[in-house]
């Protein structure tokens, strides 16, 4: 088994901003989900995660997750065999 299906969870606790289907700037990415985090840098910016080429997403936009919360499960198209997982600010 190569994840297929398998949980997806939230790194951090926040608050979800885009999930679903990827539009515009976003949309090679298929299935995503892009979370606002409560942690701040030193400027006061606010760290984001990013989660994309999900199989499903669990979550809305406007939602709470905590760390560990379910927003979605693996993909394994042939294509992307992988989650996209990225960390920002």
């Amino acid at each position: 088994n190569n994840g297929y299906g398998k949980p997806i969870v939230a790194v951090a606790a926040g608050v979800v901003r885009i999930a679903g289907w990827s539009q515009g700037g976003w949309a090679p990415y298929g299935k995503l989900v892009y979370v606002e985090h409560d942690y701040r840098d030193r400027e006061g910016n606010h760290f984001h995660s990013l989660y994309a080429h999900l199989r499903t997403v669990t979550v809305r936009e406007g939602q709470r997750v905590e760390a560990g919360t379910v927003i979605g499960t693996h993909s394994s198209r042939l294509r992307w065999r992988c989650v996209v997982f990225s960390l920002r600010r």
